[in-house]
C-alpha cells in the first residue's frame, strides 16, 4: 500500500513500455511509507518551464504520506523534467511546506485530487491540490483545495510569486454553499 507510477513513453507510433519507468518514493529520492498511497491521483503539466516547451513534469498525490508526525496529513510529490526524462529527487509538497497555506492536521489526506492548469493568466501551469478531508471551522471532513502558483525557473510554491498559493474552502468569500462536515470539498477536481 505504498503505491507506485508506472510512466510509459510515448512514440509516433503510441505508447511503449521500451524505457518505461516504475516511481515510488525511494526511487524519487524521499521515503516509502506504509499506507501512502503514492499515485492516487496524477497531473501531467510543464509546472516549470517558461517556454511553453514539450516536456512534462508529474505531479503524484500520496494522501497518506505523514507530515510533520501526522499520519494521513498528505503530500505531492513533484518530478521535473529535463526536457528528455523525468529526473529525481522530487519535490515533496506538504501542507508543512513554508509558502503553503493552512497546516498538516492527521488525516487531511491532501493529493487524494489533483488538477493542472493555468491559473494565474501565465506560463508554466499551476497545481490545484484537494485537500477534502480537511477540518474547517470545526467541521470535521469539510475540507479545502490549495492552489500552487509556479514560476520558471523555480518551479511550483516559488517564494517570488504573488501569490504563491492560495487556499480555498466553502468558508471562502465567492465560493458557493458553506462549509458543513462530511462535504469533501476537494475530493475531486478538473
Amino acid at each position: 500500500d505504498v503505491g507506485a507510477v508506472t510512466v510509459l513513453p510515448g512514440t509516433s507510433s503510441g505508447l511503449t513500455t521500451d524505457g518505461s519507468i516504475l516511481m515510488t518514493p525511494a526511487s524519487i529520492g524521499k521515503t516509502n511509507q506504509r499506507s501512502q498511497y503514492f499515485g492516487a491521483a496524477l497531473a501531467v503539466a510543464n509546472f516549470n518551464s517558461g517556454d511553453q516547451s514539450h516536456h512534462l513534469d508529474i505531479a503524484i498525490g500520496a494522501p497518506g504520506e505523514e507530515a510533520n508526525g501526522r499520519t494521513n496529513a498528505g503530500g505531492v510529490f513533484v518530478v521535473y523534467s529535463d526536457n528528455e526524462a523525468l529526473t529525481g529527487p522530487a519535490q515533496l509538497i506538504t501542507q508543512a511546506t513554508p509558502g503553503m497555506p493552512d497546516f498538516s492536521q492527521r488525516g487531511d489526506a491532501m493529493g487524494l485530487a489533483l488538477a493542472s492548469g493555468i491559473y494565474n493568466e501565465d506560463a508554466p501551469a499551476d497545481l490545484a491540490i484537494g485537500v477534502p478531508l480537511e477540518d474547517i471551522s470545526g467541521r470535521h471532513d469539510a475540507g479545502g483545495v490549495a492552489v500552487l502558483y509556479s514560476r520558471f525557473p523555480r518551479g511550483l510554491l516559488d517564494p517570488f510569486a504573488t501569490p504563491s498559493a492560495q487556499w480555498f474552502t466553502q468558508q471562502t468569500p465567492g465560493i458557493g454553499g458553506r462549509a458543513l462536515t462530511f462535504d469533501q470539498f476537494g475530493r475531486s477536481l478538473g
